[in-house]
């Protein structure tokens, strides 16, 4: 646990800075989503024809995550005994000890 304050207090603003990142990133999706799917969902209202095709589309479209990410082994993280990478160094900054000692493993 003292690791944890310590590497809060000594980065504590590069995580703010990656978490408003992080919900800019998510605000400015369900903004996009909420502007394209509420005149899909009139439309679909008014033409009941539409859902079908609509429903076949948006299937589709919540698939290619999944073939994206499903084969990602390009993470920037450190393997761990387990051979999974550790997410940590996501959040931690370039210059990090961990993140430098990994990049010159590479």
């Amino acid at each position: 646990m003292e690791t944890f304050i310590t590497y809060v207090s000594q980065n504590g603003f590069y995580i703010w800075e990656e978490f408003y990142r992080h919900f800019l990133m998510a605000a400015y999706g369900v903004l996009f989503a909420s502007i394209i799917s509420i005149p899909i969902g009139i439309l679909i209202a008014r033409y009941g024809k539409l859902s079908s095709w609509v429903l076949t589309f948006g299937s589709i479209i919540q698939t290619i995550p999944v073939l994206v990410y499903g084969d990602y082994d390009g993470c920037d993280g450190i393997r761990n005994n387990y051979g999974h990478y550790d997410r940590i160094l996501l959040l931690a900054p370039p210059d990090h000890p961990e993140h430098v000692r990994w990049h010159q493993r590479r």
